[in-house]
């Protein structure tokens, strides 16, 4: 919604209308080509999806195109999207702030799979004197990312002991629930994405911003007539904000 909303404000506010189109059984890319073509439609914007799609033979040569998230590998045009090192080293330094050390992170492997972007920001968050107390990562297979049980996440809860995780996983409260431990008495967690999960703590992303950078990003290329594929590949990173929250209230404050 936040996405939507940004987008939708400022396309108005430089005379732009923002249509949604939905390419699906019903309107495959080559059909949803032609109707963007016979409707004088000459920007697309491209949100993310949760797989990305197959454009198929889709002649992107007619379009100003931006896209933003990294869930579309394609078509490799202008990025806009939020700046996932910077915030994941944010959200470290508000753990370690609130004396958590032995901090974890339990990723999906389809955000894995876009770059390791969390990854890198989680490694450069810590300290060089913490570099002993760094756990391993625990990826989510996608099959287990909403339902299924879970005894990876258990034994890497119990073989590495963290005091707070910091995750992009929605439902992670839900999740360390139906392996028994409790947040915050037993772990702090801290969300990549709040709102967006069941977690208070954590980055808010500033979904909103990032829909109006990438419209104005639109109307740009729009404007300049630039159709297609660019000879260099830009990306516009918008950075987070760090939200409190019950689900980490720093170490020491909630154990019995």
């Amino acid at each position: 919604d936040g996405y939507w909303n940004g987008a939708v404000a400022t396309a108005l506010k430089f005379g732009f209308e923002l249509e949604e189109f939905a390419c699906d059984g019903g309107l495959p890319p080559d059909r949803l080509q032609r109707v963007l073509y016979a409707r004088g439609i000459t920007g697309i914007l491209l949100p993310p999806h949760p797989v990305s799609p197959d454009w198929g033979d889709f002649n992107w040569s007619e379009f100003s195109v931006v896209r933003f998230g990294y869930s579309c590998r394609t078509p490799e045009v202008q990025v806009v999207t939020s700046d996932e090192v910077r915030n994941a080293m944010l959200a470290m330094r508000h753990i370690r702030s609130l004396r958590y050390k032995r901090i974890g992170l339990v990723i999906g492997e389809v955000t894995e799979d876009r770059g390791g972007l969390i990854r890198a920001g989680f490694y450069a968050g810590h300290s060089e004197a913490e570099l002993k107390q760094r756990l391993p990562v625990l990826i989510i297979a996608h099959s287990k990312a909403l339902t299924g049980p879970r005894p990876e996440l258990s034994i890497w809860l119990e073989t590495y002991r963290p005091e707070a995780i910091l995750t992009d996983q929605a439902a992670i409260l839900k999740m360390l629930n139906e392996v028994g431990w409790r947040v915050p008495q037993d772990v702090g967690v801290v969300s990549c994405s709040v709102p967006g999960g069941d977690a208070d703590a954590g980055i808010n992303q500033n979904a909103e911003e990032i829909g109006r950078a990438a419209v104005a990003a639109l109307i740009s290329a729009i404007n300049e007539g630039k159709r297609g594929m660019p000879e260099t590949m830009s990306q516009v990173l918008i950075g987070g904000s760090w939200v409190d929250g019950a689900s980490l209230p720093g170490l020491g404050t909630t154990k019995s």
